[in-house]
């Protein structure tokens, strides 16, 4: 199997790739989440999180290297694409789960809506906990951004890889808007 092992160093805006000690690449400070991302041919197929010092990513393909570099140095300066330009691989989901999906990805980097709110823009009015489903089979956190949905009454909701993690996204997005 394909491995690939980088540090990404980012002096201003340049981008120096060199091995990393620890198997991972390092972005930036924040949001202090390690990625670990898989790619087929075809697009993205998954991206695990983790809990991290700094904003780590160790990529297990050899497909859109680049653009998902550039993705990743992108968010970490507080400015991804959006809608990303990544090709995605959502084979696995059921049509509701992709359609939600892909009005997530109209989110506006640092905003979040709520469960019952994306329900309306899909055109399912009472389905904020199939939302809350769609959300938690999404196998690109990060990139289709469902930590930015939250409860109704404002609170921040349930997430896949925790409350801490949603947090840290969520208010890495917000500080970074103000940089």
């Amino acid at each position: 199997m394909w491995h690939r092992i980088l540090l990404l160093a980012i002096h201003a805006n340049d981008l120096s790739p060199m091995i990393a000690k620890d198997g991972a690449f390092q972005i930036a400070k924040s949001p202090g989440i390690l990625c670990t991302i898989t790619a087929t041919p075809t697009g993205l197929r998954k991206i695990d999180l983790q809990l991290s010092s700094s904003f780590c990513c160790i990529l297990s393909t050899p497909y859109f290297e680049k653009e998902i570099l550039s993705w990743l140095v992108d968010y970490s300066r507080g400015h991804p694409s959006s809608p990303t330009n990544l090709p995605f691989d959502l084979g696995v989901l059921s049509p509701f789960q992709k359609s939600v999906l892909q009005e997530m990805q109209n989110l506006a980097y640092g905003t979040t809506v709520s469960y019952k709110d994306l329900a309306k823009c899909i055109g399912c009015p009472q389905g904020a906990r199939a939302i809350g489903n769609a959300c938690n089979k999404n196998p690109l956190p990060l990139v289709i951004p469902c930590h930015r949905i939250i409860a109704s009454d404002g609170t921040i909701g349930g997430f896949g890889y925790g409350i801490e993690m949603k947090t840290r996204l969520l208010n890495f997005e917000n500080s970074s808007l103000y940089d």
